[in-house]
């Protein structure tokens, strides 16, 4: 599944193929005269001779017409084209891509496109895929698995073309600037823009309690109370239920789903130049130790040896947990996971809480970009013209359940009558969308520091973020030194 919270660095692949005007253009196809016969039933009056009746009689007239219509046919001799792409491996992408294949296919018969899962979960294996010359006609990656692809040189320069899409202001500004522009140069469309922090509960558990749910005006302090309110510990203080389940608190690259929060307190990831890691800054620590207060004070949190060898999805969907926060994937896991009578229609999700400076969500975006490499260029961008159209984008709101990266789309996501009920909120929580910034370097480097510093503090409880967190800092401003 294609779900954030498996790898930060996970990178996907999507597709590669061709337009209208380009199928056109390579396969020489010109227009075709069709003849076309239809038969038709005429009422005729017919004078009768040597009778002064006037008959009215049904005669069949076969008409032929000859008629101009463009089609495309491959040139005689000609191969057709085949064009592999690579998409997130979820099963409602598994099966918008079939719908895409045999849409594309039938308008462009000359091609052959063929959609294939995402199955890696490394860029080297890509890169070993580029330099080998097998990669797809378009890579799908995010964050900065997509910054560190184009950095090397993997993706093709796409300015000119898409400047003459005539609706590019249809998509969310930030989900084309996250990592798909680098120095006014277009290298990557996002098919997706996913809010990643949204939050899921249990509205069953905040009545046992006679808690408000989550709403509009819902804080941090609300929320850190109420995950307090809603554990449970049995008589020797352990814990049988937990008030919150997040990565935050159970992955050491949890740290990146606490960013819109130290976005909330007024902290930042990296000054604005990127020469220097804010994230050991009283704002950043005041957001981080929220969520090891919950883990380590409160045990409100599950450890490792409580989940043992259950995933933190099992867990929110058995009702073990109040609380959590994650993406739109997620939908189609709890519908299809939360079996239980009383929990079935009884979850339910909103969007962040507030903090002292403010109210943030993380967003972040599948980006397709073209093979500098491939041998279909031209293609490939009419192809990804296709594929992040405004019809296409309906599908990937409708369909593959993920947050469509045009405007236009939005409300597809929204599929009434099915759980949860407030699935406008991952809609609305675009409007207050940040997109934190990735070193085009340095990334990968910096999230293994600070993901071993963020280990230390709620996977083996050995530090608090003071003191894991000034540490790994100081490692990261002198990488950002020599940077």
């Amino acid at each position: 599944m294609n779900a954030r919270g498996v790898s930060r660095r996970r990178l996907l692949s999507a597709s590669a193929g061709l337009g209208a005007a380009a199928a056109l253009a390579a396969c020489g196809a010109t227009p075709t005269p069709q003849v076309i016969e239809k038969v038709v039933t005429q009422e005729v009056t017919k004078i009768v001779e040597g009778t002064p009746q006037v008959v009215q009689q049904t005669v069949v007239v076969k008409e032929t017409q000859v008629v101009e219509k463009v089609i495309t046919v491959p040139a005689a001799g000609s191969e057709k084209v085949t064009l592999r792409f690579m998409y997130g491996e979820t099963p409602g992408e598994t099966e918008m891509n079939k719908i895409n294949k045999v849409d594309y296919e039938a308008a462009h018969p000359d091609i052959v496109v063929m959609p294939e899962p995402d199955v890696w979960d490394d860029p080297e294996k890509i890169l070993a895929a580029v330099v080998a010359g097998t990669a797809a006609d378009i890579l799908m990656a995010y964050e900065e698995g997509f910054v560190t692809l184009r950095v090397k040189g993997v993706f093709e320069d796409i300015t000119d073309f898409v400047k003459s899409w005539p609706d590019l202001d249809d998509f969310y500004p930030l989900s084309l600037t996250e990592v798909g522009v680098a120095d006014g140069k277009t290298f990557g469309i996002p098919y997706t823009f996913d809010p990643v922090t949204m939050w899921y509960y249990h509205r069953i558990r905040f009545d046992e309690v006679g808690l408000p749910y989550p709403g509009e005006t819902w804080t941090y302090d609300d929320m850190k109370q109420d995950a307090i309110k809603t554990t449970k510990l049995d008589s020797s203080g352990n814990a049988v239920q937990w008030g919150y389940d997040g990565a935050q608190t159970i992955s050491n690259w949890g740290w990146q789903r606490a960013l819109p929060v130290v976005y909330a307190y007024g902290g930042k990831k990296y000054s604005d130049d990127l020469k220097k890691c804010l994230l050991d800054q009283p704002e950043a620590l005041a957001a981080f130790n929220i969520f090891y207060e919950l883990k380590v004070k409160y045990k409100a949190s599950p450890t490792p040896q409580q989940m043992g060898d259950l995933s933190y999805y099992q867990i929110f969907a058995s009702g073990k947990a109040c609380m959590q926060d994650t993406g739109p994937w997620a939908i189609a896991t709890y519908q299809g996971m939360i079996q239980d009578d009383q929990l079935k229609k009884q979850w339910d999700v909103a969007g962040p809480p507030t903090g002292p400076k403010g109210r943030f969500e993380w967003a972040t975006g599948n980006n397709y970009g073209v093979w500098s490499g491939g041998k279909h260029k031209k293609e490939a961008m009419a192809l990804l013209q296709f594929l992040t159209d405004k019809d296409r984008e309906k599908l990937v709101g409708s369909i593959a359940r993920r947050m469509p990266s045009r405007k236009s789309a939005a409300d597809s996501f929204i599929v009434n009558g099915s759980m949860p009920d407030n699935q406008i909120a991952f809609v609305k929580s675009l409007d207050y969308a940040i997109t934190p910034p990735i070193h085009p370097t340095l990334e990968a480097k910096i999230a293994d520091l600070i993901s071993a510093a963020w280990e230390s503090v709620v996977v083996t409880e050995k530090a608090t973020p003071e003191e894991a967190l000034t540490s790994a800092c100081a490692e990261v401003n002198k990488l950002l030194a020599q940077a």
